[in-house]
């Protein structure tokens, strides 16, 4: 069988690395430079699984959210957090207060699109700057070490070799076009899934474009009211 080096144990990396071992087909080798899989973004930045309602006027692409909603629900059943409800509204203005460029009507279509669509009071919710709100079905994708754990679970079922700790360095092509990492373990093929983790960014680009960073604030919320939930979730988008 062929072997593959995946690089990163996050979501992609990890993902991957279970899904080619499970084809039967493949020697797996999963490299983490961290500790832990899951130690970066993948694991520490609360997400939702979309339903789609994000992008209404591109109908393209809440079909592909949807079909990938119900592709993750029936693989990671157990790694959703349900919540009471998940709101979304439309605004009246955008964030350089110009009108919103969806109508009531398409947003409520868009919203219908999804499962267990409810339209709320806006009113009754308190909910100011808005002209419509809804509530859908959207779960939230557990984090840290519930999702570490459940996932090492996975790999080791399917007799995916891990490696942490482990930075890889080198990659170079050798005979046969086989992949050399680190000048020391040989693979036929290796799967970057590193996300971009350099602070700087090349100057040298092969196109023409600007490229900037984008600030992310992650802000954690502790649920006062006693609860069954495993975990709850805020997110603004």
């Amino acid at each position: 069988m062929k072997t593959i080096a995946v690089i990163g144990g996050g979501w992609y990396g990890c993902h991957i690395a279970l899904s080619l071992k499970q084809k039967g087909q493949y020697y797996v080798t999963l490299y983490e430079a961290q500790s832990d899989i899951f130690h970066g973004c993948s694991g520490k930045f609360g997400i939702r699984l979309h339903a789609g309602p994000h992008y209404p006027r591109s109908k393209k692409t809440r079909e592909s959210c949807q079909n990938h909603f119900y592709n993750f629900h029936d693989i990671y059943s157990d790694l959703l957090i349900k919540h009471e409800y998940s709101v979304y509204g439309l605004g009246i203005e955008d964030v350089d207060e110009y009108p919103s460029k969806v109508t009531e009507s398409q947003f409520k279509l868009v919203c219908k699109e999804c499962d267990q669509y409810q339209e709320i009071d806006i009113k009754e919710w308190n909910y100011q700057h808005l002209i419509s709100a809804c509530t859908v079905y959207e779960p939230s994708i557990a984090v840290g070490k519930r999702l570490r754990e459940k996932f090492k679970k996975y790999l080791k079922e399917a007799d995916v070799n891990l490696i942490c700790n482990y930075k890889v360095q080198k990659i170079e092509k050798i005979n046969n076009n086989k992949l050399q990492i680190n000048t020391e373990h040989i693979f036929d093929h290796v799967i970057n899934c590193t996300y971009y983790q350099d602070l700087t960014i090349d100057p040298i680009l092969p196109f023409n474009i600007e490229v900037v960073y984008q600030p992310s604030l992650a802000l954690y919320y502790e649920d006062n009211e006693k609860s069954c939930k495993d975990d709850a979730f805020v997110e603004l988008t």
